[in-house]
């Protein structure tokens, strides 16, 4: 074995967000936080509201894949400022060091769009 090999490893895809998850797929920070609000409910009116209490708020801070690993919560949120709030893109327009026309092809060199400099 060469000594490259001894220290090559592969990371996470996203080594920045990444949690260690113990239970059902929900890292120690969700499990707290649903715990105690339904420990909290427990104390406050009973018990089968406690429980439901928990479950829904695990149920609310589960990052689903469906949804680019985001909460629903946040999903949703996400979703309705989009359709409040239309994108617009606008790119810089560069051409080539040479003045002359830009064309964009297909696959099949088939002229898709020009570009003529101002």
């Amino acid at each position: 074995m060469s000594e490259t090999e001894d220290l090559t490893y592969t990371l996470p895809p996203d080594i920045i967000h990444y949690e260690v998850k113990y239970f059902l797929g929900f890292s120690i920070n969700e499990l707290l936080v649903a715990a105690t609000a339904g420990i909290t409910v427990m104390m406050l009116l009973s018990a089968t509201v406690g429980l439901i209490v928990g479950a829904v708020l695990l149920v609310l801070l589960r990052r689903y894949e469906a949804f680019g690993n985001r909460t629903l919560p946040a999903y949703m949120l996400a979703l309705l400022w989009r359709r409040v709030r239309i994108l617009r893109v606008e790119a810089p327009r560069t051409f080539p060091s040479s003045q002359g026309r830009l064309e964009i092809l297909t696959w099949d060199d088939e002229p898709l769009y020009s570009l003529e400099p101002e």
